[in-house]
């Protein structure tokens, strides 16, 4: 299956990596592994866009204060963009330190997250399951108040000709899918007159008998 991940997530991994170029990424992480498969994961590409490519919705970012990134600090600054920034709206949520805060249960705040990882090695997060929000270019302001300007243009090119060769990508797998459904439609249908002219065959041969019993 084709898949990618959420835009939104890539352009809050790009402010994060400016301010922090040598922090640690061991813990980081898009696409879940084998474990991640096998149950209901954000990590998982279930949605599916409008080139009907899978969506990885999820993000983990290594906690490192040492080099840049501290993921208490990260965990605040998410938490009050729930609701406002676009990719922060419905279904989204961050998992840090054993606590768990989402948009469709804000007004709860800050709860006691009990999931088999603490998460306190790196924090998660998750966007909306809305396409114009998880696919949102809108600056996260990571420790910046004009958080665009920390892309040079060389950045934003690079991200739009990501976005670009995965539009391409998808649009060339539903041209595939397009054209094996027509081949399967063609062998379908000369199957169906091979049986129908067997039929007639063995209908034929049945009266030739039946002809020459009664004879």
């Amino acid at each position: 299956m084709t898949w990618r991940v959420a835009h939104a997530l890539d352009v809050l991994l790009m402010e994060i990596n400016a301010v922090a170029p040598s922090r640690s990424t061991a813990s980081d992480g898009s696409i879940g592994d084998a474990a991640h498969a096998t149950r209901s994961s954000d990590h998982n590409p279930w949605v599916i866009d409008h080139n009907g490519v899978g969506v990885v919705r999820a993000r983990d970012f290594t906690h490192d204060p040492g080099d840049g990134l501290d993921c208490n600090d990260l965990a605040v600054h998410l938490a009050g963009l729930l609701g406002e920034h676009p990719a922060l709206r419905s279904g989204a949520y961050v998992i840090w330190n054993r606590r768990i805060i989402s948009r469709d249960r804000i007004s709860e705040g800050w709860r006691t997250y009990t999931g088999s990882n603490p998460h306190d090695k790196h924090l998660h997060l998750s966007v909306t399951t809305d396409e114009a929000g998880y696919d949102s270019a809108q600056p996260w302001g990571w420790n910046n108040q004009e958080g665009d300007d920390m892309f040079s243009d060389k950045d934003r090119e690079a991200l739009r000709a990501t976005r670009k060769a995965v539009d391409e990508l998808a649009a060339a797998e539903k041209e595939r899918a397009r054209r094996a459904l027509e081949r399967d439609q063609r062998i379908a249908r000369r199957l169906r007159q091979a049986i129908e002219d067997v039929d007639r065959e063995v209908l034929e041969a049945i009266a030739d008998e039946l002809d020459g019993a009664q004879r």
